[in-house]
């Protein structure tokens, strides 16, 4: 709902129409028995003016929201405040109570001699009340009466008091009020209304009023600063805020579930997808059956295109981060399942990727699927690991040098082994393992290699068969848990230990950097006492957002505070808390409950100043590295405390709930936002882009009807559209110059060092050339990472490519960042000089700035993703390197009576490395030529391919000239004037009423 429907305080001057709200609203058995059966405009004229005095209370308030184009109120609440909290200054309490006694028996003999009085006078006034809420039904379900009372809650929030209101227990309302935090605190029931309303057919029913309180808000939570995006929640997610933030998450939360969030067609009654479409689809098929025409052909294939929205595809969310830091909790507090996601002890991780989907309508409410390697990829570890085991017992070629780095490459080939075929005789134990695998005398003996194979596919035969009967369904999440559990392997898996070596590892991360790829949005999971300072953290999120230059954040809050009065008060804070700490010990305060709760303030204060720190210091280094406005999202998260209130406790009590506040965890923030990111990408979007889309080829339409001046000339404007089309290229090409000065200073780069670079990378080779027969062979099955065991990790393709980028990464930067851009927009403004000369038939086209931003935006990204590919993130490099342990590990693999082996293999990785004709240097400059040419070929297909788009719709290839064109055109006009009037009235009204706003 647009904001310019705002929330004021009533005026004089509103009470007729604040009396026809309350007269027009109260229509329930309800306000039935309290007003009796009364004429609406009866009812008003007594209540008229009434109101005006209440609004000379200092006790009562009015709010009310106005039609911004007639200025009357249109939805109103009623409020009052406890005499003895109100600021009378001009009368005293008692006099205050005399007058208002004197009013009230005025207003008593005023009303309808058959209404109920009783009830009425007892129900007008109240204290600390929500008094009245009404809405015209010309404006109902637009979020009216609950911004209403938000204005009030905000208002009593901000001097810590109550708020109370009382409603029937059958009012639909009720949801609305626990939304918004309201709970239910007694009950009052009428039994046999009919005898107090004689003309109510309800006969012997009972009636039920409730009496709801809503506590204060937190003072962690600043209402002023949440104003804005409290619309943006969902339902479910601000019922379950308020059940904590009101201390009632002792009760059954139900969690938020995405699927359920219904299309905006199935909230509105009016609309159906396709339906205006449909209606001039139907028209032009009358007109084209009494005069086909290519025409009314081109409409129809234009209407047709357009038959109904298409949604955008499902939003994954991703979470990453290092083992320990609480991925899996973060998903399942996200998410409120208590052990939905599978958690490990300690310092560990899970090193198989998992995916939570919703099951929409499925005979259980969780399911397990496993998703298995290829046989290739097993056979292809198996082999790793018979390689491994070979090279370490078996060949000839080891030696004792530099024993200290060795690598025991035979126990995680054996372990794994005995685990894989543990139920035949040749693995019952290791002795008879090792005299099996012993038997061969090369690393490709049948007598072992083809028995290892046939057993492994097997088992992966009966795997499948296993996995044939997928999903597997389950009642419970314990039951969920149960059966993944042999398929989710952690680093304490003991029947995976030393799986490091037998390649599973680089697979997996394989298959987890492949599947983050697929996530629109990502979550980056650390601890908060080293977020901060964490590199690896911040290089992650760089990768991950940084290089986006889309970047938007829905929800921008302003965390810039005064950190050093921050730091000032943190220090104060700790300082009071050793001083209780130090009392607390001492045996006459251990039960001080004072004291204690002093204590867990300071804690909490203590917490809030370093989470804000923390975030201060991410979102400056964001900024500073990337150059984005938009500030990085920081969520404090402590999932301990959240999971707390939704586990199960028989012992719980209402005196004994756990230690939760708002400020505790921002797990519910981190939820709003992340539902907040997929609704701002999914339907809704969809559905305002397709309103457009209807909306501007309905015009189009309309002017075509009316035989629009331009037109007449058809012909000439064809003309027109092809002379621009065809002038598109060459435009392109002129502007390469532009880019070509950014390239060429990288080029030149990489022949001048490249000796430079060989240099370096020889004396490298030379170093790696001292290490043992087992270590180096680890290094090439690793592709060139490994971690020896008393030295650092070591990534030999990434030594070898800084050489390079240390030279090469300015200039690529600058051509990247500059070059494309400077590009891009002398291609654009060449793109909008050329669309400036069809300002003749702007009227016409009135879609066509919106087609003129939806080109410059997809240039721009074409160009964006073109160049990122151009900063040489290793992967022309890295392909080269990986072939190359790959040919190394082929050509000299290990086997026995061969001794020599090992100088063969550092031989030929060296000179593989130092070749300057083709070596993997000179792979990073052919793929800058590559991908430059590639850029600006792209460039030149993209623009055109957009600009066809335009013209394919721009107009027929003949316009019906026919016999009696002008009366279809005019009959088809009518048509379309009624599509235009129902999209524009009752489609778009049916939009708003499911919060979708359209313009």
């Amino acid at each position: 709902m647009s904001r310019v429907w705002t929330v004021s305080e009533a005026l004089p001057a509103d009470s007729l129409a604040i009396a026809t709200l309350f007269a027009l609203s109260w229509t329930s058995p309800f306000e039935q028995l309290q007003f009796g059966r009364v004429d609406t405009s009866t009812l008003v004229s007594a209540m008229a003016l009434r109101i005006t005095r209440q609004m000379q209370l200092a006790n009562m308030g009015f709010l009310v929201i106005r039609d911004p184009r007639t200025q009357e109120a249109v939805s109103v609440a009623q409020w009052s405040v406890h005499p003895e909290e109100c600021a009378v200054s001009r009368e005293t309490l008692e006099e205050f109570e005399e007058h208002q006694a004197f009013e009230d028996e005025i207003y008593r003999s005023n009303l309808p001699s058959d209404s109920n009085k009783d009830l009425i006078m007892e129900f007008s006034t109240g204290h600390y009340m929500v008094e009245n809420l009404a809405t015209h039904p010309d404006h109902r379900r637009k979020e009216f009466a609950t911004r209403l009372l938000e204005t009030i809650s905000y208002r009593a929030d901000a001097e810590k008091a109550l708020v109370y209101l009382v409603t029937a227990s059958d009012n639909d309302a009720r949801a609305m009020y626990s939304r918004l935090g309201f709970a239910e605190q007694g009950r009052l029931t009428l039994k046999d209304i009919g005898r107090s309303v004689a003309t109510q057919k309800c006969g012997m029913q009972d009636l039920t009023a409730m009496r709801l309180q809503r506590q204060s808000e937190s003072p962690l939570f600043e209402p002023e600063k949440s104003t804005n995006v409290q619309h943006m929640y969902f339902d479910a997610t601000a019922y379950l805020d308020n059940k904590i933030e009101n201390a009632e998450a002792w009760r059954e939360i139900a969690p938020y579930d995405p699927t359920q969030e219904d299309r905006p067609a199935a909230k509105v009654s009016v609309f159906r997808p396709g339906f205006i479409i449909q209606y001039l689809l139907n028209a032009i098929g009358i007109l084209k059956r009494t005069k086909p025409n290519a025409e009314l052909s081109h409409m129809e294939m234009r209407l047709k295109k357009l038959l109904s929205p298409t949604y955008s595809p499902a939003i994954i969310i991703g979470v990453r981060g290092l083992a320990g830091k609480g991925k899996t909790s973060v998903i399942n507090a996200a998410l409120s399942e208590i052990g939905l996601a599978h958690t490990s002890s300690g310092n560990v991780g899970t090193y198989v990727p998992v995916e939570y989907l919703a099951l929409g309508d499925l005979p259980a409410p969780y399911a397990f699927e496993v998703r298995m390697f290829t046989l290739d990829q097993v056979k292809k570890c198996l082999r790793g690991l018979w390689e491994d085991y070979f090279q370490g017992a078996l060949s000839d070629d080891r030696d004792d040098a530099d024993d200290s780095d060795a690598v025991d490459l035979v126990k995680p080939a054996r372990d794994t082994f005995l685990a894989l075929f543990s139920d035949l005789p040749d693995f019952e134990s290791e002795e008879k393992a090792d005299a099996f695998l012993s038997q061969a005398k090369s690393v490709d003996d049948p007598r072992v290699v083809s028995k290892l194979l046939r057993w492994a596919q097997e088992r992966y035969a009966r795997l499948e068969q296993i996995a044939s009967n997928q999903p597997f369904f389950t009642h419970t999440i314990s039951d969920l848990t149960d059966l993944m559990e042999p398929y989710i392997q952690t680093a304490v898996s003991p029947h995976y230990e030393g799986q490091e070596a037998v390649g599973l590892e680089s697979s997996r991360i394989h298959l987890a950097e492949s599947y983050i790829k697929r996530c629109r949005i990502t979550i980056v999971v650390d601890e908060i006492k080293r977020a901060g300072d964490n590199e690896s953290l911040k290089q992650t999120l760089y990768e991950e957002i940084g290089d986006e230059s889309s970047c938007k954040a829905p929800l921008q809050t302003d965390e810039q505070i005064m950190m050093s009065a921050l730091k000032t008060h943190r220090a104060a804070m700790e300082q009071k808390a050793k001083k209780t700490n130090a009392q607390l010990k001492e045996p006459k305060n251990r039960k001080n409950q004072l004291l204690r709760q002093q204590q867990e303030t300071r804690k909490s204060v203590t917490m809030e100043a370093r989470s804000r720190q923390v975030k201060s210091n991410l979102r400056t280094w964001f900024r500073d590295n990337t150059g984005l406005k938009e500030p990085l999202n920081v969520f404090r998260v402590s999932t301990t405390h959240y999971m707390e209130l939704l586990r199960e406790d028989d012992n719980r009590s209402l005196m004994n709930l756990p230690e939760f506040t708002p400020g505790s965890t921002e797990i519910v923030a981190l939820r709003r936002h992340l539902f907040t990111l997929v609704k701002k990408c999914g339907e809704k979007q969809s559905m305002i882009n397709y309103y457009r889309q209807v909306k501007h080829l309905l015009n189009e339409m309309s002017l075509a009807c009316t035989r629009f001046k331009p037109m007449y000339k058809r012909d000439h404007l064809l003309k027109f559209i092809q002379d621009t089309h065809d002038s598109f290229p060459d435009q392109c090409r002129r502007h390469r110059a532009t880019f070509s000065r950014w390239l060429q200073p990288v080029l030149d780069a990489s022949n001048t060092s490249l000796k430079d670079w060989l240099r370096k990378a020889e004396k490298s080779c030379e170093k790696w050339s001292h290490y043992n027969a087992n270590s180096y062979w680890t290094f090439l099955k690793r592709e060139g990472v490994h971690k020896r065991p008393t030295k650092n990790k070591e990534d030999w393709s990434r030594t070898l490519l800084d050489y390079g980028m240390d030279d090469l990464e300015p200039l690529l930067t600058a051509l990247c960042s500059t070059g494309c851009s400077s590009y891009a927009t002398e291609l654009i403004q060449a793109f909008h000089e050329k669309m400036d000369d069809w300002i003749l038939f702007s009227e016409f086209f009135d879609n066509m700035q919106l087609q003129n931003n939806a080109i410059e935006d997809h240039v721009r990204a074409m160009l964006s993703h073109q160049a990122t590919s151009l900063k040489v993130k290793g992967s022309p490099f890295g392909r080269y390197m990986k072939e190359t342990y790959i040919s190394v590990m082929k050509a000299h693999p290990p086997r026995t009576g061969k001794a020599g082996i090992h100088n063969n293999r550092r031989a030929m990785f060296k000179n593989a490395i130092i070749d300057q004709a083709s070596g993997p240097y000179l792979a990073i400059k052919q793929h800058i030529e590559v991908q430059a040419n590639a850029l600006l070929l792209a460039a030149d297909s993209e623009l055109k391919k957009m600009c066809d788009e335009i013209f394919d719709k721009i107009c027929p290839v003949q316009e019906d000239d026919g016999f009696r064109a002008l009366d279809r055109c005019k009959e088809l006009k009518k048509d379309i004037d009624e599509a235009k009037r129902i999209l524009e009235g009752p489609e778009k009204e049916a939009l708003a009423s499911a919060g979708i706003k359209v313009v």
